[in-house]
């Protein structure tokens, strides 16, 4: 990693927000850990975003065939890019794209190319036969495109048109446990969309992944920068793996209903629910006392609760009541507006 930072100058374009794996061996672990000898002799077609120069990459062609039969490689920086591109001549299962994974059209141009034509197909409740890997960026950019991954699951757009396709994340550490949301402090729109989604783990141990600068690039930012502490290279990162739910908290014809809810009460998420639920819609207060009244005793939301304390089973039943409720707004139109 020594020679990376005259190769790869500090003020090219993104650097600072980008964090990737730079020990080899370490590389080689994550790819283990991601991909599994499996009893399947047909590999995996893998779409890696953002591999930086392409150590994770390199780990990945070292495993077989078996495990990965094609590698589309996304690097929109120029200087990364090149040296993904030079893997092209030396295995065939490599196609390098100058293009950015954070862009939907992306994924169409990838189909369009037939680069996925050889992909079946499958029924929800199979393991699909594409995977996903990406270095998280680490910024806000990052912490959104990680949103939008988890909210293509319920409609089963984007890559889960092939099936319930797993998303191997290298991540920041504290997205990570913004995702978890395993305390009040940490709960939020995110970790409720995460539960209600997937079932998540890490793929190594975090302490393997420690100190930051003896696996990951580029080193630490030590000088003065206008960038939030959370944000600059040298904080913690995690590996780990998403797998879809089989059976999905949220409606194909739902989400815009949970974005909303989830969106609204947030805002008072150190509110009691009968208080911040008048924050829905007027007369939204007269939801709980249905809910309440239609539901064995067992099932019955805590209306004394807070909003960061309700569970993701509490969320599904509020957002199924508020869909069907005659006086609820007109969501799509509000979101719409917005965006």
């Amino acid at each position: 990693m020594a020679q990376w930072n005259q190769i790869f100058p500090g003020n090219m374009r993104n650097r600072r927000f980008r964090v990737c794996l730079g020990n080899s061996d370490t590389a080689a672990r994550v790819a283990d850990a991601f991909f599994p000898k499996s009893d399947s002799s047909r590999g995996k077609v893998v779409v890696e975003a953002y591999p930086g120069p392409g150590v994770l990459t390199r780990a990945l062609l070292q495993l077989p065939p078996g495990r990965i039969r094609k590698l589309i490689v996304l690097e929109d920086i120029p200087e990364y890019y090149e040296k993904v591109k030079e893997l092209e001549a030396h295995d065939p299962r490599v196609v390098a794209l100058n293009l950015d994974a954070l862009s939907w059209d992306t994924y169409t141009e990838i189909e369009q190319r037939g680069l996925l034509d050889d992909l079946e197909k499958r029924n929800w409740e199979d393991a699909s036969d594409v995977e996903f890997v990406c270095h998280m960026p680490h910024s806000l950019h990052g912490e959104q495109f990680t949103a939008q991954l988890l909210r293509s699951i319920p409609q089963k757009s984007w890559l889960f048109t092939y099936g319930r396709m797993p998303m191997h994340l290298i991540l920041a550490e504290s997205l990570y446990d913004r995702v978890l949301g395993s305390s009040r402090r940490t709960r939020c729109k995110l970790s409720i969309i995460a539960e209600a989604t997937t079932s998540f783990q890490y793929s190594i141990q975090p302490g393997d992944l420690k100190p930051y600068i003896q696996h990951f690039w580029p080193p630490p930012i030590t000088r003065s920068s206008d960038l939030p502490e959370s944000r600059k290279a040298g904080h913690p990162m995690v590996a780990s793996t998403f797998m879809p739910l089989p059976e999905q908290h949220i409606g194909s014809d739902a989400l815009d209903e949970w974005d909303y809810c989830l969106r609204r009460l947030y805002v008072l998420k150190n509110t009691t629910l009968d208080k911040a639920v008048s924050s829905l819609a007027p007369g939204a207060h007269n939801l709980l006392a249905s809910i309440n009244k239609n539901l064995p005793a067992e099932q019955h939301i805590n209306v004394k609760a807070k909003v960061n304390e309700l569970s993701v089973k509490d969320w599904a039943t509020l957002v199924k009541a508020f869909k069907e409720w005659p006086f609820a707004p007109d969501v799509r139109m509000i979101s719409n507006r917005l965006s």
